[in-house]
């Protein structure tokens, strides 16, 4: 834990590709929100790669604790970038880059458990420019996925490729204290960004 992020995040791909059935654990842990966003990224892909390469991995492992936690703070993101995207544009431009990024380790996390080829898909499609193939990624989640899962992801996904339809001001009272509660340094960074100044 005391290495270097990027030293971590190589040590993880590693890990990945030497495999073996005491890999998925440590990668998995990796992927919790105590770690850095990158890292959590990088050891996110590296066991979608173990996982495709070795078979479904243990149900031992919580993908969907952890699934739910990624949803609630990809909606928490989502809706802090929508309420200050008028009067806060830069930092509704940072949540909306940092809730890309959570969506790319749901993606990885859920190819641990649902077909990871149509998601990997999903997730290119998703990230291209081509509005076409936005709308076809979130074709084949809704196609992959359960429906209950589907239906909170979906509209996630969708407004992470597309202007807010009612962008505010300012983070709500509940929003700020929501953000402040992630545990996220960069996040309570970038929510206090500008305020000093207003």
């Amino acid at each position: 834990s005391g290495r270097p992020p990027a030293v971590r995040a190589a040590l993880a791909q590693a890990l990945s590709s030497v495999g073996g059935p005491d890999a998925a654990a440590p990668l998995f842990a990796l992927t919790g929100t105590g770690e850095p966003t990158p890292l959590r990224l990088a050891a996110a892909r590296a066991l979608r790669e173990l996982s495709l390469r070795e078979g479904r991995l243990s149900d031992s492992l919580d993908v969907e604790g952890r699934v739910q936690e990624l949803l609630g703070t990809l909606e928490l993101l989502n809706r802090a970038a929508r309420e200050c995207a008028a009067g806060r544009p830069a930092v509704s431009a940072l949540l909306v880059d940092h809730a890309r990024i959570h969506a790319q380790i749901l993606f990885a996390l859920l190819g641990l458990r649902f077909p990871a080829e149509p998601l990997l898909r999903a997730e290119e499609n998703l990230f291209s420019e081509d509005a076409r193939l936005q709308s076809n990624a979130l074709e084949l989640v809704d196609s992959v996925l359960p429906r209950t899962l589907s239906a909170r992801l979906s509209p996630q996904l969708a407004a992470l490729t597309s202007e807010p339809a009612s962008p505010g001001p300012d983070f709500t009272v509940g929003t700020r204290a929501d953000l402040d509660a992630t545990g996220s340094p960069w996040i309570r960074a970038v929510a206090g960004f500008g305020e000093a100044a207003a």
